[in-house]
């Protein structure tokens, strides 16, 4: 094992270890006037480097300090029980937590991630310990009571049944809670009485829409990249990255790239777009997705979204098509999106795109995961486009994949990613390249994430049931359909708030009571074909697109939330319709 932190916890921590027969391999302080504690060395800094494949525990006792460190590095968190500990095999014990000599935890407790569980602590059945809190020496929690994150609660104090206390609380030590304790409280006595309530104390506490989640393997394969001197744009991570990926899609050739955005353009270069071609794609998406059309001088038509999926509307996309041709201006190909990971209409779309003979660039930036009939999103098109980027199911800290079954078309695009340098001694170039290749160390990080992506997927998808169960009698909620035959990752949850059927309740008014409660949620995507760097630009379709923008909100969907995170936002939605 290893330890952050050279303090009196760490003590206690390496007393546990020792107990079970385990020992301390190394310990790390910022405070580089420490060298030794109990007849151990202190390393000084953190660096992960050194003995990256054992588990660490931060040994900090304050939740603020300790929250800001498992939030910095990058490690596996062990976690630590000392073998007088009782803990009921129903259990569940979060990463990064330590249960201290003589505590009992009961059938069916849930401990969060980094909890101290000090000693001859009692947590009694189905209580619910958020990440961070600190229970001190001898506190007693009866059966079914909730913490929320970061809250301190002091020796000695009890807790009836059935009591929820809030995030950032603090309890003095010796107080017993009778009622419910809200956030950011200090409480003392007993009867446990507020004495103040801090003010902004949810900001420690911000839920964030779509944050990165580790796996705990990312740091090996960055590692081997270091260790071996692969820091080049190349190398085996890269290889392997790409591999992994076609088994996952079923894909036969994939380029691991630097954007989505990246692979998007070298798609479109793949079929021959020019200067005032006509590129048709779905209006309702990111920016990203229309914008490579632009950077080789083609025009884009943008199309519109049907209720059901929000995606491309197949008789709006039919409606164009009829329209070009008679024109005699055939598309160069049709863009298709997952919006958040929820697969468009494919039957539909496929079929007019084999009628009018045009490729189908299937945007599956949302969507890694998902599936139509069984069979991936992103292995369906012509050519198919994943992103990477921070806020997706799986991340390599930004980047992205170009997928097809058409293996010219990936080593053309590999080719024109490093720069288009022809076979020859010196730099040759015929033909005009980009520096669109993902980092060999990136392609570790994501060779990392990809082996967790079914549990991710699992995770989002269930943040979307847990809000569909808790939200869907609101007046007015409806959320984003998965069509029978599909199979969603659920990368956001969206929902679309109906004012004439909610009592004047708006989309905006919820994303502002949200934010005011320091949780991050987002419109959906605002049209294209309403964005000023597009006017003018031609559309086809209805108002469905605009509609969906005017009322529809995207929830925190992050793999990472836990249960109290999801009762927080759902708590807050609800009051903030009861608030309008």
């Amino acid at each position: 094992m290893l330890i952050y932190g050279a303090g009196g916890h760490a003590k206690v921590i390496i007393s546990c270890f020792n107990a079970n027969g385990e020992f301390v391999k190394a310990i790390f302080d910022d405070d580089l006037s420490k060298t030794e504690l109990s007849e151990i060395a202190v390393a000084g800094n953190y660096d992960p480097e050194l003995f990256h494949d054992e588990p660490l525990i931060i040994a900090i006792g304050n939740n603020k300090i300790r929250r800001t460190i498992a939030q910095k590095i990058w490690h596996q968190f062990g976690i630590a029980v000392h073998p007088t500990a009782i803990a009921d095999k129903s259990a569940v014990i979060g990463e990064g937590t330590v249960v201290l000599q003589g505590s009992i935890l009961q059938a069916d407790t849930v401990i969060g991630r980094h909890v101290i569980i000090n000693t001859r602590v009692i947590v009694e059945h189905e209580c619910k310990i958020a990440d961070f809190v600190h229970l001190a020496p001898g506190v007693t929690l009866c059966g079914n009571v909730n913490i929320g994150e970061n809250t301190l609660i002091g020796a000695g104090s009890i807790v009836v049944p059935n009591i929820s206390i809030g995030s950032n609380c603090l309890i003095a030590a010796g107080s017993v809670i009778t009622h419910n304790i809200p956030d950011g409280a200090i409480v003392r006595g007993n009867p446990g009485r507020i004495i103040k309530v801090k003010e902004n104390s949810i900001i420690e506490n911000k839920i964030w829409l779509s944050s990165p989640h580790q796996s705990g393997s990312e740091m090996k394969y960055i590692l081997e990249a270091f260790d071996t001197n692969w820091l080049a744009p190349i190398g085996p991570n890269i290889d392997l990255f790409e591999k992994e990926l076609g088994t996952y899609t079923n894909c036969d050739h994939v380029a691991a790239l630097s954007s989505g955005t990246a692979a998007l353009h070298l798609a479109l270069i793949m079929l021959d777009v020019k200067r005032d071609d006509i590129v048709l794609c779905q209006s309702l998406t990111f920016a990203a997705s229309a914008n490579p059309i632009t950077y080789l001088g083609a025009k884009p038509v943008f199309i519109d979204s049907e209720i059901n999926t929000w995606n491309i509307c197949p008789d709006a996309l039919e409606e164009a098509l009829k329209y070009y041709t008679r024109k005699g201006k055939k598309p160069k190909a049709v863009i298709g999106v997952h919006l958040y990971g929820i697969p468009c209409q494919l039957e539909e779309i496929l079929y007019l795109c084999q009628k009018y003979e045009i490729p189908f660039v299937e945007d599956a930036a949302e969507a890694l995961g998902s599936t139509y009939k069984g069979k991936k999103l992103g292995s369906w098109g012509d050519m198919g486009v994943l992103s990477f980027n921070g806020n997706k199911v799986i991340t390599t800290s930004g980047g992205g994949a170009l997928l097809s079954n058409n293996e010219s078309f990936i080593t053309k695009a590999r080719f024109l990613a490093t720069q288009a340098r022809d076979n020859a001694a010196h730099y040759e170039h015929s033909q005009i390249g980009y520096n669109y290749r993902l980092s060999n160390v990136c392609a570790g990080i994501g060779r990392g994430q990809l082996e967790v992506i079914e549990k991710r997927v699992k995770q989002r998808r269930a943040n979307f049931e847990f809000y569909k169960e808790r939200l869907q009698n609101l007046p007015g909620l409806s959320f984003q359909n998965e069509l029978p035959e599909s199979f969603s990752n659920r990368w956001l949850t969206a929902m679309s708030i109906d004012p004439s059927l909610s009592d004047g309740v708006n989309r905006e008014q919820i994303r502002i009571h949200l934010q005011q409660q320091n949780i991050e949620s987002r419109p959906v995507w605002k049209p294209m074909h309403m964005q000023p760097v597009f006017k003018n630009t031609p559309y086809f379709g209805g108002r469905m697109a605009e509609n969906i923008f005017e009322n529809g909100l995207c929830l925190p969907s992050g793999s990472n939330l836990s249960t109290q995170d999801l009762s927080r936002i759902c708590d807050s939605i609800e009051a903030g319709f009861n608030k309008s």
